[in-house]
């Protein structure tokens, strides 16, 4: 990503008729939040009835389940999350969860908008951290700063393994 006077210019963006499409940090910050946050409502409507009808199909394709994330990570980060990335995989295994701990919590709105706008302030953070393993790092903070609220099977068994290898280090 091009950082020119405060203005990001997505690499990814087609040109058009010879302009190149532009946003400003904070217009790609309300793209994404909004995005995500209305990918999270569906999937909490979606997750009502499949609870009333048992089994629905919702998408014309497996891997629409998510994509507002993928897409989200693209226009952050400027390329694909890659499922070798750990702090991509841990994000999205936190965004699915918030999905569904928003059925889980008394306000599921209210529950959806606060923690989308925590998880796209993380993903923006991931821009200035090139480092993986510190991106990483920052995914699983923001769990463990959360963990009341939510339950990430993945990041789950990478802190229990840290820990694990943290009392071998220090018997």
């Amino acid at each position: 990503l091009l950082l020119t006077q405060g203005v990001l210019m997505n690499t990814l963006a087609k040109v058009q008729e010879g302009h190149p499409f532009v946003l400003s940090e904070n217009d790609l910050r309300i793209v994404v939040s909004s995005m995500l946050r209305k990918e999270l409502e569906i999937f909490r409507i979606q997750d009502g009835f499949i609870a009333i009808f048992d089994r629905l199909q919702f998408y014309s394709q497996t891997t629409d389940e998510t994509s507002g994330f993928d897409h989200a990570w693209i226009l952050i980060m400027g390329e694909r999350g890659s499922e070798n990335d750990m702090s991509f995989l841990g994000l999205s295994d936190l965004y699915l969860e918030i999905g569904f701990a928003a059925s889980r919590s008394k306000s599921p709105t209210a529950f959806i908008g606060k923690y989308t706008t925590l998880l796209v302030d993380l993903l923006f953070s991931f821009r200035v951290t090139l480092n993986s393993e510190e991106q990483f790092r920052k995914a699983v903070q923001f769990y463990s700063d959360h963990r009341g609220e939510l339950d990430c099977m993945y990041l789950n068994g990478i802190i229990n393994k840290e820990e694990i290898f943290n009392e071998k280090r220090n018997d």
